[in-house]
């Protein structure tokens, strides 16, 4: 080689060395170490054209689950910290020889959500001695910022919210300038996430007796997330004043796995406030336990693939890979979503899920800072983006704007159906129940054969099934999809309960769905109590299975605002457990034995769960509802059969235990022929033979002995709940009211009640309540009455048809018999006379307070004047 060959090969050599080091020293890589695993990402900065283009790369190996956010008290396991750190060496060893990432240029960053643990040194120390890397740290404020910058076209940033809710923490904000500086950032960030709000719920369940998972996750939801966030919303108002939102993080992602499992493919799915309720009912429905999905009704086969394989990795059932979700983790997280819903408005934003966020923040953070604005289009992230998250969704075409849903109710006594219409062709949506020619077929599944069904039961209950679906899709053209079918929660939990679901799924094709307690009554009470009254009025439903009912804390309806009663004893129940102990009691008769066991069984566990909701002492009006209430009805008040609201008193249910104990074992007689009005008088004795089994062939709904049980409840829920205090009405609407309520998309329920056919009921408000009727005795004058005072001469005040609240003044009116319901003499000289209001004049005419009187009061003056001595 010639001398001048030899420098020509020296200088080709060093310009390939050159423009090789230029070449990688453009590319930058990341591991990014959360909470729930171990990721990595690259870009590579490509200058060689007149503008910079920015490309990110991608590894085959992406994620690696090393769920560092549980600790062991306050550390982390030495074990983990171990494993992390060789995660993160293999990472690095991965972008160096498949990206050529150069070393220098790859950073390891520990996520804000990572907990700060006593031995975080000791992380920090094990990364170096494997990979050579120094671990950096990234706090919650930068960490949304950069996720903003990768997610948000500049164009667009000060028109996006973004929220990240992550393992622990939840961060988000949005830009006041294009600029995409932190200075510019408005943000919003609590130190809680999807794990750190579910372990701050398990301390605090610990700490409450009695309550259930669900509403602590509710309470600590709002406690830690929904107030901090309400405050910094007050601050900040450029936060509340964005109508688009991406949504991002794993909860989220698990919402849209098992409540849209369609839109696996999807890179910006749309998400609602009535999406995310539907989600916490659906994972509050069976707590501690992972939601049946049915990917088979996806019919896109790649998205039926992609969602079923999401749903394998947040349960852990592919591979060896962890759950990324345990059952309380998706129930905290579900809790989580609903205050951020209810906070930040969901039902006037247009939100979206974004699924290219998973490395968002940590691809931002290796970036150039002048280069940052090209990451959306990098990732992928086209202005459709804009034109999706920015206008509204397309209309519904006009076929589709009338659809109807159907339910089929397994009950303990018997199997429902119902149907609901939603035409949304108007510029409001309006619901419209439907009716069946067949409502109600009674099958009476509660009544086992030791501890199972009876295979012929199991048979009879699957085919009435099929039938009522039949009925719903032929007779209502109710699309076969739209129709569910639910065990009502007082359905036994027998040991062949799979039988039952298997025969029911090989007739039907259909999947049988449970419902709880807890579900059930809230339900029950959103079908009926109409939304500006749900404050004001305390539902309760004895079934055969147990007995349930609460109040709604505000107007929303949801779940987590509903304080429960529950006991897992209603009148089938409760008469098995009167039997078992008359058996152990020899010589007692079943009447005793029967107010005990109720006594145990259900007036002692709901007078426990008073004491922890006094919310519930609050309510003096009640809606009540069941099958036992309905046999006292029709013993006690067969005239009322066509009242959609008959009146029940603690007296009237007294006088239906004495009555159903005079004759142990057998009914009642009834002298139905004392009803004047004749349709009233068909309409009793229609219900008195389904009652007793006397007419057709049908069972009877209710024996003796059950009525017996039936009225020894009803006693004790009066005595607990102090119906004295209160206004009582029956609800004979509440027979299809949670099955109703299940099957309507969750934003119409409020519609409920009015496509129910409800009118405001005359229970409400107190006031407006019809008064027992004035006694006809004739009224006895004193011999020589006194001189009566004046009487003024102005009306009396009009009664409010339907106030907020209650006035004071009722309050003193229903008071209990031991407290003096008249003023005291003293007290009247001391306060201005007034007219009496017309129920007041009413109440004062009916027992007890008319024999206090010489004659009817017309003010407060004349309440001493006429009271006798």
């Amino acid at each position: 080689m010639t001398k001048a060959t030899f420098q020509l090969f020296v200088i080709g050599f060093f310009c390939w060395l050159s423009a090789a080091s230029i070449t990688a020293a453009d590319r930058y890589g990341g591991v990014e170490i959360g909470a729930k695993g171990v990721k990595a990402t690259a870009i590579e900065v490509d200058t060689s054209g007149d503008t910079p283009t920015l490309k990110v790369l991608e590894l085959d190996k992406k994620t690696v689950d090393v769920t560092i956010s549980r600790l062991k008290g306050k550390k982390f396991d030495s074990a983990l910290v171990e494993d992390t750190a060789l995660v993160v060496k293999d990472f690095i060893a991965a972008l160096k020889s498949e990206l050529n990432v150069p070393e220098e240029n790859i950073q390891v960053v520990a996520s804000s959500g990572v907990p700060f643990a006593d031995n975080i040194a000791d992380l920090g120390k094990a990364i170096e001695e494997q990979a050579m890397k120094e671990l950096a740290r990234i706090d919650a404020i930068e960490e949304a910022t950069l996720t903003a910058i990768a997610l948000v076209p500049k164009e667009l940033r000060t028109k996006i919210l973004v929220v990240d809710v992550g393992s622990g923490n939840t961060k988000g904000g949005t830009f006041l300038d294009e600029s995409g500086t932190p200075d510019q950032f408005a943000t919003l960030e609590v130190p809680f996430g999807t794990q750190t709000l579910s372990k701050a719920i398990d301390v605090k369940l610990a700490e409450s007796a009695g309550k259930t998972r669900d509403l602590v996750a509710a309470e600590m939801a709002l406690e830690s997330v929904g107030t901090p966030i309400t405050k910094q919303l007050e601050e900040k108002a450029d936060l509340a004043e964005r109508k688009q939102v991406l949504f991002t993080g794993g909860s989220v992602w698990a919402c849209m796995t098992i409540l849209k499992p369609e839109t696996a493919l999807q890179p910006f799915p749309k998400l609602t406030a009535a999406d995310i309720k539907a989600y916490v009912t659906l994972i509050n429905a069976n707590p501690g336990k992972y939601p049946e999905i049915d990917f088979t009704k996806i019919a896109d086969e790649a998205a039926r693939a992609a969602a079923q394989k999401d749903y394998d990795r947040i349960r852990g059932t592919a591979g060896d890979k962890p759950p990324v979700f345990q059952p309380d983790e998706l129930q905290a997280g579900a809790a989580l979503l609903h205050q951020l819903s209810e906070t930040l408005g969901f039902e006037s934003k247009q939100v979206h899920f974004d699924r290219q966020a998973v490395t968002a923040w940590i691809t931002a953070k290796i970036t150039p800072e002048d280069l940052r604005a090209l990451i959306p289009t990098a990732l992928g992230r086209k202005l459709e983006l804009s034109e999706e998250v920015a206008q509204v969704a397309p209309e519904t075409p006009a076929a589709t704007k009338v659809q109807r849903f159907g339910g089929v109710e397994i009950g303990a006594k018997g199997v429902k159906a119902v149907a609901v219409e939603v035409d949304s062709t108007g510029e409001m949506p309006v619901l419209k129940l439907l009716e069946l020619d067949k409502k109600t077929v009674d099958l009476t599944i509660s009544r086992l054969k030791g501890k199972k069904f009876d295979s012929a039961l199991v048979e009879d209950t699957s085919l009435v099934v099929k039938d009522f679906i039949e009925a719903l899709k032929t007779e209502l053209k109710v699309p076969e999809e739209s129709i569910e079918v639910v065990a009502s929660s007082g359905v036994p939990f027998a040991d062949n309960i799979a039988e039952l679901s298997t025969a029911i799924e090989t007739q039907t094709m259909k999947k049988l769905n449970r419902i709880d307690a807890i579900e059930e009554a809230t339900l029950t009470a959103v079908a009926l109590v109409p939304k500006d009254l749900r404050t004001q009025v305390l539902v309760v439903d004895v079934g055969s299975g147990n007995t349930k009912g609460g109040t709604f804390l505000d107007e929303s309806g949801t779940p987590e605002q509903f304080a429960t009663l529950e006991v897992p004893f209603g009148t089938q129940t409760l008469s098995k457990a009167i039997d078992v102990k008359l058996a152990e009691t020899a010589g007692a008769e079943r009447t005793a034995v029967a107010a005990d066991v109720a006594l145990e069984l259900v007036g002692k566990p709901l007078q426990q769960q008073l004491a922890d909701k006094p919310v519930i002492n609050d309510r003096k009006q009640v809606l009540f509802a069941g099958g036992s209430v309905w046999a006292c009805v029709t013993i006690m008040k067969p005239e009322t059969a066509l009242q959609p609201f008959p009146k029940l008193t603690a007296a009237d249910i007294k006088a239906y235990v004495a009555l159903i104990n005079a004759n142990p074992g057998k009914y009642p007689e009834i002298d139905f022929m004392k009803i004047e009005d004749e349709a009233a008088r068909a309409a009793a004795q229609k219900d008195y033979d389904r009652i007793r089994g006397t007419t057709g062939d049908k069972p009877a709904v209710f024996r003796p002995e059950e009525l017996q049980a039936g009225a020894a409840l009803l006693e004790q829920v009066s005595e607990s709940l102090d119906f004295k205090t209160r206004q009582v009405h029956f609800d004979r609407q509440a027979v299809t009211a949670w099955i109703s309520a299940r099957i309507t998309p969750a934003e119409l329920r409020d519609l409920l009640p009015a496509a129910i056919g409800r009118a405001v009921p005359p229970l409400l408000p107190i006031e407006t309540a019809e008064a027992a009727p004035p006694e006809t005795t004739t009224e006895v004058k004193p011999a020589t009455p006194p001189a009566p005072a004046p009487v003024p001469t102005a009306t009396p005040a009009p009664v409010p048809q339907m106030p907020a609240k209650a006035p004071e003044k009722v309050r003193v009116q229903i008071a209990k018999p031991t407290e003096p319901p008249i003023p005291a003499p003293e007290r009247v000289t001391t306060k201005p006379s007034r007219p009496l209001l017309k129920w007041e004049i009413e109440r004062l005419n009916s027992p007890p307070f008319k024999s206090r009187y010489t004659q009817t009061p017309k003010t407060t003056a004349e309440m001493e004047l006429f009271r006798k001595p």
